[in-house]
């Protein structure tokens, strides 16, 4: 999950892409353990870090 935080912070990739890129074929299971594991959607953090850089 760290890797998938990295690609949503600072990559302007898609959800699906990036959820392929750790290894996930499903987007919604991606976004379920995103979740679980770190609190907060991947859509949710890419706001809040797009909020803060700015």
């Amino acid at each position: 999950m760290t890797v998938a935080a990295d690609l949503l912070t600072t990559t302007e990739r898609g959800l699906d892409d990036v959820a392929m890129s750790v290894g996930y074929r499903s987007p919604s299971a991606f976004g379920r353990t995103f979740r679980t594991l770190t609190g907060t959607t991947p859509a949710r953090l890419r706001r809040t870090t797009a909020t803060i850089g700015r």
